[in-house]
């Protein structure tokens, strides 16, 4: 089942997140990991930690869009979030027409298909309430 943060969807899968938070336990034991983590952290870098924490959301988020987009437009696509989330490590925000903010990944417009974009966002909002109103129960009249 999908869940709601801060009143949006959160795309990435439950079974997802528990697996990178059981991977970075591990990273911490090596010493090759904590060695890479605090150059990171002199050169400004984000660690893999910061990472999860401002893009893997967007990431998802923005994998989940392409696919829509895909389908709207009859055409494939077969990028996963891996892709998107090296892209934005590696300081990429820009894809197919697709602006998204450098500081969070956040998908800002789609300046190639903005009505597939409004679709997508009124796509999220009906799932909220649908999810707000499982989540609630039947009534008792």
């Amino acid at each position: 089942m999908k869940r709601i943060v801060n009143h949006k969807l959160y795309w990435v899968p439950e079974g997802h997140e528990k697996q990178y938070k059981n991977w970075i336990k591990k990273l911490n034991k090596s010493k090759r990991y904590k060695h890479a983590r605090e150059k990171n952290i002199e050169s400004g870098k984000p660690t893999f930690e910061d990472l999860w924490d401002l893009f893997l959301p967007s990431a998802y988020r923005l994998k989940a869009y392409m696919d829509f987009r895909a389908y709207q437009e009859d055409q494939e696509h077969a990028f996963d979030e891996q892709f998107y989330l090296n892209s934005f490590y590696e300081g990429c925000f820009k894809f197919f027409g697709i602006t998204c903010c450098d500081c969070c990944g956040r998908i800002l417009k789609d300046e190639q298909n903005p009505k597939a974009y409004k679709w997508f966002c009124e796509f999220e909002k009906e799932e909220v309430e649908n999810i707000k109103k499982k989540l609630k129960g039947p009534t008792v009249h």
